[in-house]
């Protein structure tokens, strides 16, 4: 068993990879259809955009100001919790229906 075997185990290792993470394989899924229905909200993109920005920043904030105390963890989990409510909500919402109007 010369370095054969080990070309082979790694086009194998390769294409197994490949069909992991093909994205026609997440779009067959749950979890991917509900991700591209969130995503189609443009209130959630947005919402999501905004959280990842601005705690991106706070993260880098808190570890040049304060290195050694790490805060940036509250409002990542406080507005997370926003995300996962957002998201909730879109997600409960039947497939058909649309938002009432706003008076």
């Amino acid at each position: 068993m010369g370095g054969g075997g080990h070309k082979l185990n790694v086009v194998g290792l390769r294409f197994a990879m490949k069909e992991l993470f093909s994205l026609s394989r997440l779009q067959e899924t749950r979890a991917g259809r509900a991700a591209r229905r969130l995503f189609r909200d443009q209130g959630f993109s947005i919402h999501f955009a905004a959280y990842v920005a601005v705690n991106a920043l706070l993260i880098v904030i808190n570890l040049v100001t304060t290195p050694g105390k790490y805060w940036f963890w509250w409002p990542l989990l406080g507005w997370g919790l926003g995300i996962a409510g957002h998201a909730f909500a879109l997600l409960r919402r039947s497939a058909g229906s649309r938002p009432k109007p706003r008076i």
